[in-house]
């Protein structure tokens, strides 16, 4: 399995081609509506021009200090979305509360981290204060407003 990689890490780095050319920087994700993978990339351009959105697939690979794409003649650009609660932004989601089954505030989403293969979130970093804790996937149940935790052994919840 590779190194699961940080959204939060990632927001502000350039975004270049294979080609060397740099495309921008990173300015957010588009999470699928389940919120349990990442759809596609934001990125803005230069100062002048606006943002523009990749698919997933349209990236090589997150690096450390930058995230490669594919040739740019070969970039899907994701049109404009018209329906905008089909997908979230994980801007949005970042500090939502999140709550356990039992009603107990266990903080807010602080960041996630995702197979940079597959573009699946694995776990969701929760923090209270100076505390943060790691919370699987499994066990998230992302609402509109508030995300749930779910089925997690109190000892983790604590």
């Amino acid at each position: 399995m590779p190194k699961l990689k940080s959204l939060d890490n990632l927001i502000g780095k350039h975004v270049i081609s294979r080609n060397g050319k740099r495309m921008g920087k990173l300015r957010g994700f588009i999470l699928k509506k389940d919120r349990k993978g990442i759809l596609g990339i934001i990125y803005k351009r230069s100062l002048l021009k606006k943002r523009a959105c990749l698919f997933f697939s349209d990236v090589g690979k997150f690096g450390d200090d930058a995230i490669m794409i594919t040739d740019t003649k070969d970039i899907h650009v994701v049109p404009k979305i018209r329906n905008k609660k089909s997908v979230f932004s994980f801007q949005t989601m970042k500090c939502k509360p999140v709550f356990s089954e039992e009603g107990k505030e266990l903080g807010k989403v602080k960041d996630c981290l995702f197979d940079p293969e597959t573009g699946s979130i694995k776990e969701y970093i929760i923090g209270k204060g100076l505390k943060k804790k790691s919370i699987s996937e499994e066990h998230i149940n992302p609402g509109q407003d508030n995300i749930i935790v779910k089925d997690v052994d109190r000892k983790e919840q604590t």
